[in-house]
């Protein structure tokens, strides 16, 4: 590898943040060919960071890649020589070397959720002789990890043949291709990759490292005790005695809690009775495979063969997976690594008992009676629900007919709803506050994942028991009306008893889901709840002693295409001072021109997870509904001519779900889809398989409001995408859903014109082949089902990404883009300082 590849680029999230690339195929080839032919260039590598942009930020393959990279290659024998063919595994590793600290733990956080990692990698270095490389363990392998049991498959031959190891690992533990196979680049000798179960949620509870050649009995004894069980391939019976003698060299092997089995591949006859006693003697497992590779051998017969690998493998590890690795013990081992120097040590140690710290803390305040709305976690989120909760109960009170007791009543009120007010400037940082605002921005990308998974236990028993509830109330519900439909024919053998009694246990079960959903919004604690504490008492509290300026940071952040809160989910309110003091540190101070896009639609129907896959933003996703408010991310164009140098950013504005069962506020919906509309250029509106009749009737007031706004199918573009669908060829019906909504507000609201002009409602609902896109689902699950013979004991469920939703996302989202450009021509777009004061001036709307 030695002084072949760039190095030391330092590219930082800032550099690789970069969206809506639009490339021809002429365009890519001709990067890839500059590149190819000056490796060492440090901008010719950076003209690629789009490639990677869309491969690990947006989920695309990278199968289109790596076929203009190798189709350069092979044409240049010089080059095949010199390089090797490249594989994700190469390209990524490149790619990973020349970003800074920062980048890196992003990219290992973004890559993990789908393939595997470095553990054991290739360096450059200098010396007085010249450019040298080294194998270099990850050490940020630690911002990833999560308690797991683990395994490393490898070999310990002294002549490495290729036995299809690694197939067979991809196999048995993944059914698809993961590890690199037939891998001839130079970059990944001598190297260990690892996969965490990510895929599975908590289903499945393993982590896989796999070896690639040859690995010094050295820096194997650094690594091998971070592993349960050792999965060690050999080829045939020949090579158990040479196997076992290079085992017996290595320290880590005499920690007999490890696992060891042996996979004799290519088997050729029976174990002797002194092989088979001295692994039994030596506590080695050992499983004999036959040739997978022999031609005579049917699909069936390799399957089988499979099958019960799978079956010895996953039998040691149920007998001993309650062995698992925990972080600390993770910590402590890579502390024992030769490698590990002070730096890092006191790096990873400052960031362990950080995690720590606030997840003892989580837990405490989440266990109060208010969850994070009580004091001692956030204190002016505190005050403000306490007051809230007051002021329902002065409106109450009114409307009451006690008169003798309800002066007296609303006058108590009253008092304490001042005496709250009056306790805001005295209120202090809580330890969970101070432990967030001394924590640095590189940990800070951590700690949202800290966050939203622990917001996932601790509120996922309740998600599943209100699930229940759910499908008790519907059953309940269909009884009572089957009971109701007999009582009214004359079936005397109901009675109205029996009806009442279904009613109270109806009336039981929904009081019982509210509750549960009380205590969910008591618990979720997120990134946004910090930030808005801490910018509130810096502005608020004398005795806060916050000496940093918020604005600043969260500036950085975003920058870093990190999400912020703009609308507060809790009191439906925008900080526009605080808004205003963020613009100014931008360098144009708030003349930056952008195109602001809102994605609108009903809860769950995955509007965030369509953000993250059509332009690379990083949203929060869960099945279960997670945006509160409505939260902002700040894309920065790559081409900016593409777009005819119209805008510098796109704003993209992420909404709470409408038509959630759990919204108290009857008007919110309209109130939610009114504002975003007032303030966006564009509105995407996101809806999961057909348009429901709840649905249906909030989209037709909010297209009849927006028809009654001055110049609205000039200034701003609806769009349409449906997505979780079978039948993504099929739009006939869609459209049709969409005509239907058109037609029934030209017909019934005709007479409604506005200044002599006639409102034409198919044009601003955008109906047009173009403008309305169906899409399939961003992943498939697929489930393992317990299975003795292959050793599955458990049902296992893996969630596979579709590379295709992905691409397809990612066209319609620069189609949505460039035809609204071309509807507005050479018009000027506002600017961020234009933006607030829109916001400021449709305020009015949500209050």
């Amino acid at each position: 590898m030695s002084d072949i590849y760039p190095r030391s680029l330092n590219i930082s999230l800032e550099d690789f943040n970069i969206s809506l690339t639009l490339l021809n195929k002429q365009q890519q080839e001709e990067l890839v060919k500059n590149w190819i032919q000056k490796v060492k260039d440090p901008e010719a590598f950076k003209q690629l960071i789009p490639f990677f942009f869309n491969i690990i930020k947006r989920g695309e393959p990278s199968s289109e890649f790596l076929t203009i990279i190798n189709e350069q290659i092979i044409k240049e024998e010089e080059l095949r020589t010199k390089y090797g063919c490249f594989n994700q595994k190469s390209i990524f590793q490149i790619f990973y070397n020349n970003a800074d600290e920062e980048l890196k733990v992003m990219l290992l956080k973004l890559i993990s959720k789908q393939y595997p990692i470095p553990l054991l990698y290739r360096t450059s270095y200098d010396t007085k002789d010249g450019e040298y490389d080294k194998l270099t363990f990850n050490f940020n392998t630690f911002y990833v990890f999560e308690e797991n049991y683990s395994i490393i498959n490898l070999s310990l031959a002294n002549q490495h043949k290729s036995i299809g190891k690694t197939e067979l690992i991809n196999k048995i533990f993944y059914k698809q291709y993961k590890f690199e196979i037939s891998d001839n680049n130079y970059l990944n000798k001598q190297t260990i990759d690892i996969m965490y179960d990510f895929e599975f949620n908590g289903s499945r509870n393993l982590s896989v490292a796999d070896a690639h050649g040859f690995i010094p009995y050295e820096i194997l004894d650094d690594i091998l005790p971070l592993f349960r069980m050792w999965i060690i391939q050999l080829d045939t019976e020949r090579e158990i005695k040479e196997t076992i003698q290079n085992l017996q060299k290595l320290k880590s092997f005499k920690n007999k809690q490890n696992v060891i089995c042996f996979l004799i591949r290519n088997s050729i006859r029976d174990l002797d009775e002194k092989e088979t006693a001295e692994l039994q003697y030596l506590n080695i497992q050992f499983k004999q495979i036959i040739d997978l590779s022999d031609n005579d051998l049917n699909n069936q017969m390799k399957q089988a063969e499979i099958a019960q690998a799978s079956q010895f493998l996953f039998d040691l590890i149920n007998k001993n997976k309650s062995f698992t690795l925990k972080q600390e013990q993770y910590m402590n081992q890579i502390f024992n690594m030769v490698s590990c120097v002070q730096d890092q040590k006191i790096q990873i140690q400052q960031a362990q008992d950080l995690f720590q710290d606030i997840g003892k803390e989580l837990q405490i305040q989440m266990e109060h009676v208010d969850g994070f709305y009580n004091q001692n976690a956030f204190p002016l989120r505190s005050i403000e629900w306490q007051i809230k909760k007051e002021k329902d109960e002065y409106q109450k009170v009114q409307k009451s007919h006690q008169h003798k007791q309800i002066e007296e009543k609303l006058d108590q009120i009253s008092l304490k709803i001042k005496q709250l007010q009056s306790s805001i400037s005295l209120q202090k940082p809580t330890q969970i506050l101070i432990y967030f605002y001394q924590t640095t921005i590189y940990y800070i990308y951590i700690l949202l994942i800290q966050f939203r998974k622990f917001n996932e236990k601790s509120t996922q028993e309740l998600y599943r028991e209100n699930q229940n509830l759910k499908e008790e109330f519907l059953k309940l519900r269909r009884e009572q009306r089957n009971l109701q439909f007999q009582t009214k024919n004359g079936n005397n053998n109901y009675s109205y008893e029996q009806i009442n009694q279904k009613q109270k246990q109806i009336d039981e079960q929904i009081a019982q889901f509210k509750q549960n959903c009380d205590i969910i919004s008591k618990r979720k604690v997120g990134i946004e709840l910090f930030w808005r504490e801490v910018i509130s008492q810096r502005e608020q509290c004398q005795q806060s002693h916050i000496d940093f300026d918020p604005s600043k940071v969260v500036k950085e952040m975003i920058s870093k295409a990190e999400p912020f809160e703009f609308l507060n989910g809790d009191s439906l309110k925008i900080d526009l001072p605080f808004l205003r003091k963020l613009i100014s540190n931008f360098k144009e101070q708030g003349q930056e021109r952008i195109l602001i896009l809102s994605v609108l639609g009903p809860q769950s129907v995955g509007k965030s997870t369509l953000l993250n896959k059509m332009f690379g933003c990083h949203f929060w996703t869960s099945l279960n509904g997670c945006t509160k408010g409505i939260q902002f991310q700040l894309l920065k164009v790559h081409n900016k001519a593409q777009f005819n140098n119209l805008f510098d950013y796109i704003i993209i504005l992420d909404t709470e779900g409408l038509q959630s069962p759990n919204q108290e506020d009857s008007e919110f919906d309209i109130k939610i889809a009114l504002f975003v509309s007032s303030i966006s250029d564009i509105i995407l509106v996101n809806v999961k398989g057909d348009i429901t009749i709840g649905f249906r009737q909030l989209v037709e007031m909010f297209i009849y409001n927006l028809g009654q706004m001055k110049s609205f199918t000039s200034k701003k573009s609806i769009t349409w995408c449906f997505n979780q669908n079978n039948h993504v060829n099929d739009r006939d019906p869609f459209l049709a859903q969409l005509q239907s909504i058109a037609t029934n507000l030209n017909n019934e609201l005709s007479n409604q014109i506005q200044e002599n002009e006639q409102i034409d409602y198919n044009e601003i609902l955008g109906i047009t082949e173009d403008n309305v896109k169906i899409l399939g689902f961003a992943s498939n699950e697929k489930l393992w089902k317990k299975n003795d013979s292959e050793g599955v004991y458990a049902d296992w469920r893996q969630l596979i990404l579709n590379g295709t939703f992905s691409s397809e996302a990612y066209e319609q989202g620069i189609r949505i883009i460039q035809a609204y450009v071309n509807q507005i021509g050479i018009n000027q777009l506002k600017n961020l300082n234009q933006f607030i004061q829109d916001c400021e001036t449709s305020c009015s709307i949500l209050t």
